[in-house]
Order: C-alpha cells, then sequence, then structure tokens
C-alpha cells in the first residue's frame, strides 16, 4: 500500500518510485537517483571547514522539504 501510494507522488522535491517488489518479508523500492549530496555530507563539509551551513543553502533545504510535505498532506492533492 505504501509502495502505491508513493508511486502517485509527483513533486520535484520527492524522488520517484518506479516499482516496489516483496521478497522473503522484505520490501524493495525501485526508485530515481537523484545526482548531489545529501544533507549529512554537506553538514560534514561545513563542520570540516569550522563554520555553520549557508544561511541560503539551509533555506533552501528547508524550502524543498516543506514544499514537498505541504505537497503530500494536501487533501485535495492527486493522491487523496
Amino acid at each position: 500500500a505504501e509502495a502505491r501510494l508513493a508511486s502517485t507522488l509527483h513533486h520535484p522535491n520527492i524522488a520517484k518510485v518506479f516499482d516496489a517488489v516483496i521478497d522473503h518479508d522484505a520490501c524493495y523500492f525501485a526508485m530515481e537517483f537523484v545526482h548531489g549530496h545529501d544533507v549529512r555530507a554537506l553538514l560534514a563539509a561545513a563542520a570540516a571547514r569550522q563554520r555553520p551551513m549557508p544561511l541560503a543553502i539551509a533555506i533552501s533545504i528547508m524550502y524543498g522539504i516543506t514544499s514537498a510535505l505541504a505537497y503530500v498532506h494536501d487533501p485535495h492533492g492527486p493522491h487523496a
């Protein structure tokens, strides 16, 4: 059910789910490859420089996250 729901989500800040398989009670998702760095790597790079993450980058990340969350929780969205 989760895989079916995830496959209906179409938003630029949500990785696409192409397929899901259940094998020996484990569920595997085939998902879109998203090129780039994860937040953990960005934070590690900032820590290595002994500087905080630049505010513009942090705001951009949070905007993407909140935009995706708003889309997922919109009761009038395509997955409702």
